[in-house]
């Protein structure tokens, strides 16, 4: 098997790896400070599949765009990922229009893409040109998935987005496949451990019932998939002074999620906790929330967009408040310039925020003990390790150098195994 990297090589997102010229792992985009960044390839007509393993946009926001270079074939998912897929594409189109920034494709290629999409039950060997191919859960999100690729004797497992650790949405991944020849592994955390589970909830859940018994509200951004239903189950643990809301993305998604039991732990759980907080409903609600004491769970989970950018403005001058980061901030997001530098930027304009800030690690992403126990257990012979930042990227190469065969693939490097 050939694999070449049309992205996710040296940084986190564009996930986008292909396989003999006739299959793609995931087609993702990158956001960053010049806009965004899809995979570097336009060869796509020959594509005879695509395993597409989760919905966020990093691994599968060029679809559209593929399709309007002439991709058309089966694109494997499962009903999960392409309820969420739907959402988030047409999400993004939209808000592409109104920001004036001609994305590379239209709304004809989000619907082609939809209806391209196949299910590819977890656990079920299926066939593609030729080649075998299973879906594994992997406990990132709902619906995510790892996939083991077979042809000729070979085996090659892809990670997607991994995370052996259960959390109070998702069952942990345990799925194992031993002695494959090679694992693309994804490597987010490659060079850090995640803090004990229990001891951050506390310290989160104390800090929302230190700033509201104070008379401060407090502004949660959340990736609306999996993150913003994370935090419902987990405000149900208390009880707060200040009533809880939920805007922006968040809510559609909780809905889709209910519609699939089957996709998360407990949907009596989230479903219990949902009824507890309030959606916001429309501007006039937004603004009523956010100048009254409140707790809002809303999107972005980087401050970069959505109605998170309206409670700013209400928010971050006020001493009492806080603003509790519950995810990955990348370097070019406004939630990296609010941890890094205690600022934001509101309407183009920067401004310093005089409210507590404070960021929790709730990663749906593997650990770096739980990655390398994971990959110990797979024993590949050859590790290729992609989805990371350079520092972690080159803390698991050292790890596993002189036991198999590493590599840390750039754009558009070419492995043969």
């Amino acid at each position: 098997m050939r694999i070449v990297f049309h992205g996710s090589a040296g940084e986190v997102g564009r996930n986008c790896v292909e396989v003999d010229d006739k299959f793609l792992f995931d087609a993702g985009i990158r956001f960053t400070e010049e806009g965004i960044e899809y995979p570097a390839t336009n060869d796509v007509s020959r594509i005879k599949a695509v395993f597409l393993t989760h919905a966020h946009m990093d691994h599968s926001g060029a679809l559209p765009m593929f399709n309007h270079l002439g991709l058309n074939c089966p694109i494997y998912s499962n009903p999960m990922i392409k309820d969420i897929t739907k959402l988030l594409l047409k999400d993004s189109y939209h808000i592409e229009v109104i920001d004036k920034r001609h994305p590379p494709y239209n709304k004809e290629n989000i619907t082609n893409v939809l209806n391209l999409m196949e299910h590819a039950p977890f656990g079920k060997e299926m066939q593609e040109d030729g080649f075998s191919f299973k879906f594994h859960p992997s406990g990132h999100i709902p619906g995510s998935a790892s996939v083991l690729l077979e042809h000729q004797g070979k085996r090659l497992l892809y990670t997607g987005d991994i995370n052996r650790r259960e959390s109070r949405l998702m069952k942990a991944s345990t799925f194992v496949e031993r002695d494959v020849d090679a694992l693309i592994c994804e490597a987010t955390y490659g060079d850090r451990e995640h803090p004990p589970r229990k001891q951050t909830e506390d310290a989160f859940l104390s800090k929302i019932t230190e700033v509201t018994e104070a008379g401060g509200s407090v502004l949660i951004p959340v990736f609306a998939v999996g993150r913003a239903q994370e935090m419902m189950l987990m405000l149900k643990q208390r009880k707060f002074t200040a009533p809880i809301y939920v805007d922006g993305m968040s809510k559609k998604v909780t809905n889709m999620l209910l519609k699939r039991p089957e996709y998360i732990k407990n949907a009596d759980e989230l479903g219990g906790a949902y009824r507890k907080i309030i959606p916001v409903q429309g501007q006039r609600h937004r603004r009523e929330v956010g100048t009254s004491q409140s707790i809002v769970l809303t999107t972005s989970g980087m401050l970069d967009g959505g109605p998170a950018i309206e409670y700013l403005k209400y928010f971050c001058h006020g001493h009492k408040n806080a603003i509790l980061l519950t995810g990955f901030q990348s370097e070019d997001s406004n939630g990296r310039l609010l941890l890094d530098q205690r600022r934001v930027y509101l309407d183009g304009v920067r401004h310093k925020v005089q409210a507590f800030v404070e960021k929790y690690d709730f990663s749906a992403h593997v650990g770096r003990s739980e990655l390398i126990e994971f990959i110990e257990q797979t024993n590949p012979r050859t590790l290729i390790l992609h989805h990371g930042e350079p520092e972690a990227l080159e803390s698991l190469r050292k790890e596993f150098a002189g036991r198999m065969r590493v590599f840390v693939p750039q754009l558009h490097d070419k492995i043969d195994v």
